[in-house]
């Protein structure tokens, strides 16, 4: 079994998809499906609209499963597809969607925050640029390490490292003008 972003993936599940089988590409969507919506949550901070880049995912996995090598582990091929999605997907959106009343009911609860210092975060996590909401998503909700971002995104750690940095600055520039010197 192959674990990508905390759940499982069986190779003759993944190897049966790769040949076609659709109940073996349903079971397959079936396992991904949980952590590619909070993956697409993280992007858009829109229900209707991560469910579809979820969709938009799902159907780039199906066009281009016959070019996953099974030699090869399978997390970071398929990150590789949902930040290309992701990123591609952003950009031919319309900016600044309006966001849900309420957090996605399985993200992770950002402790000690008020209901409107939460909806202050997610506006300000908006704002960033895609690849910026990304790495903050794959770092601090996927809990994935510098090394599997840069994979997943296909660029070198240091990008990465930097997106973080830039990230981080740019939250805590926007929370401190709302919140003062506690941000």
């Amino acid at each position: 079994m192959e674990c990508f972003m905390g759940f499982e993936a069986d190779p003759g599940t993944l190897a049966a998809a790769r040949g076609g089988d659709r109940q073996a590409f349903r079971a397959l969507i079936d396992s991904l499906a949980k952590e590619v919506y909070n993956m697409a949550y993280r992007v858009t901070f829109n229900e209707a609209d991560a469910n579809d880049l979820s969709q938009e995912v799902f159907v780039t996995l199906f066009r281009n499963l016959g070019r996953y090598d099974p030699e090869r582990p399978f997390a970071p091929w398929f990150r590789r597809v949902v930040t290309n999605t992701a990123i591609n997907y952003r950009k031919r959106q319309r900016p600044q969607r309006v966001l849900p009343d309420s957090l996605a009911s399985d993200e992770p609860a950002v402790e000690g925050l008020t209901p409107d210092e939460v909806q202050h975060l997610e506006n300000a996590l908006k704002q960033l640029p895609a690849e910026y909401r990304l790495v903050v998503g794959y770092y601090y909700y996927q809990g994935l390490e510098l090394v599997d971002i840069a994979a997943a995104m296909q660029v070198p750690v240091g990008t990465v490292k930097t997106w973080l940095f830039r990230a981080r600055e740019a939250l805590k520039e926007r929370l401190e003008k709302r919140f003062g010197a506690r941000a």
